[in-house]
C-alpha cells in the first residue's frame, strides 16, 4: 500500500527497511505484493521514483519480530508476561 501511495503521490525516492516478505515470515498478516511488482506495474504513471529497499534491516526488522516471536525480547522496559505477550513493566 505504501508503495502505491508513493507512485500516485510522484515521490523521488523510496526507501524502506523490513520487507513485506520477512514481515510474512514472522508471522505477520500481509497483502502479498512486494514494492518492487507495484514500481514494475505502475512504469505508466509519467514519474519516476527511485528505489531503494532493505536499508538498514538490522535496525528495521526488532520493531516487528517481538510481537511474533516468543523467544524475542521485548523492546524498552516492556517484559513478556503470563500470556508471553510483551507488557508494559
Amino acid at each position: 500500500m505504501c508503495a502505491s501511495s508513493i507512485r500516485w503521490a510522484g515521490f523521488k525516492e523510496y526507501v524502506y527497511g523490513t520487507s513485506i516478505g520477512r514481515l510474512i515470515e514472522t508471522g505477520w498478516g500481509q497483502i502479498d505484493i512486494e514494492s518492487s511488482e507495484v514500481f514494475k506495474q505502475s512504469w505508466n504513471l509519467g514519474t519516476s521514483t527511485k528505489f531503494v529497499s532493505e536499508v538498514l534491516t538490522n535496525e528495521t526488522d526488532p520493531y516487528f519480530l517481538w510481537q511474533f516471536q516468543a523467544d524475542y525480547p521485548c523492546p524498552g522496559s516492556c517484559s513478556r508476561g503470563d500470556t508471553g505477550r510483551c507488557q508494559e513493566s
